[in-house]
């Protein structure tokens, strides 16, 4: 029950759930094959995907039940993605609690992968529409094979002493976390009921969304140490948050900027503790203030933030544009920055409202 309580207030992670537990879900031997996935969800927000589900079912006028059953069969397939993606990473915590293979093992947490991806694909199967089928298969075989290839797991790479340009570590951010949210707009796309050259261009929008998710996930990995992060929490304890989510193991944006721009010696010197972290499974206790401090001279935390401030603004100049255009309305004076700069106001013509805050930005359709 401790599970079915946790999801109660999630709709699709519920739905989720519903429909894993009507058939069989364990081996023989008693083994709950769903445990390694149920524990996942657990430590997994969801919340996002959840808007974008909501919001691209609007745009491409899928109907509710249609659309939740592609939010199930995402969400199946997204969370065991995650497991493999931890277990190939051998990623210790996921959020600050174990990883699913550390306290299930490996062997146990494949089989619930490969169980809970079929769950996923007979989920759509409801649907009958062989055009959405056919992204869900195509996009499991790309991420079998991208896996295999080891091209998702930027972090690694600092491992081995090869350390990617900025951009090639947010395409590859993009491959491990922005894929899924393609693969919903994919999904609705197959899914509408509209003619093609009724159906809104939102390929740019999508693109740019899935570049902020990806580093927006990135960087919530480790947790900021602002005011305006969990302001219930007291600055030593967002500390010791943020060393908690170095001994994840990840090689974040972060790390990335940092190395580029410190000065040779520095960079030397970050590159062996990111080596030692990986000897010995985390930084040591003297290593971590230090590294705390190179990110704040360096200027890592601010680039980030600004970077995802940028895409933010982006994204709403293509939602609104997107929505005119949907409306017939002209760009005119609807849209205007707020006074004291912290968000955006939208006309009511529009037809939706944007709740916007410096992290983040949810779009709703009224």
């Amino acid at each position: 029950m401790y599970y079915e309580d946790r999801l109660a207030n999630n709709s699709g992670c519920r739905m989720a759930l519903d429909d894993l537990c009507r058939g069989s879900a364990k081996v023989p031997g008693g083994i709950d094959i769903t445990a390694p996935w149920l524990h996942t969800v657990q430590v997994t927000d969801l919340s996002i995907l959840h808007g974008l589900i909501n919001a691209v079912k609007g745009w491409y006028q899928v109907p509710d039940l249609q659309a939740r059953t592609i939010g199930s069969s995402v969400e199946l397939i997204h969370i065991s993605s995650l497991m493999l993606d931890d277990s190939a990473s051998r990623l210790l915590l996921r959020q600050g609690r174990p990883a699913a293979h550390v306290v299930f093992g490996v062997e146990r947490t494949v089989q619930s992968c490969k169980f809970m991806t079929i769950r996923g694909v007979k989920a759509l199967e409801k649907l009958k529409n062989s055009r959405c089928m056919r992204v869900l298969l195509d996009e499991i075989v790309r991420k079998a094979l991208t896996r295999n290839r080891k091209e998702i797991h930027p972090f690694t790479s600092a491992y081995n002493h090869c350390y990617p340009s900025i951009e090639d570590h947010i395409k590859a951010l993009e491959k491990r976390s922005g894929s899924i949210i393609h693969l919903i707009k994919d999904l609705m796309t197959a899914a509408s009921p509209l003619p093609s050259h009724k159906r809104p261009h939102s390929d740019h929008l999508i693109a740019l969304f899935a570049r902020l998710y990806a580093i927006r996930d990135d960087y919530a990995n480790l947790p900021t140490l602002s005011t305006n992060f969990a302001p219930n929490l007291g600055l030593q304890a967002k500390v010791q948050s943020f060393y908690v989510a170095l001994d994840e193991g990840k090689y974040s944006l972060l790390l990335r900027h940092a190395l580029s721009v410190l000065p040779d010696d520095k960079a030397q010197l970050l590159k062996d503790m990111i080596v030692q972290r990986r000897v010995f499974g985390s930084f040591s206790e003297e290593h971590k203030p230090f590294v705390l401090e190179i990110l704040r001279g360096c200027g890592s935390f601010e680039f980030v933030v600004g970077l995802i401030q940028r895409l933010q603004g982006a994204i709403f100049e293509d939602l609104v544009k997107l929505t005119l255009d949907r409306k017939g309305l002209p760009l005119d004076e609807a849209v205007y920055l707020t006074d004291d700069h912290s968000g955006y106001s939208v006309s009511p013509d529009l037809g939706y409202e944007v709740v916007w805050e410096r992290e983040e930005s949810v779009a709703v359709w009224a």
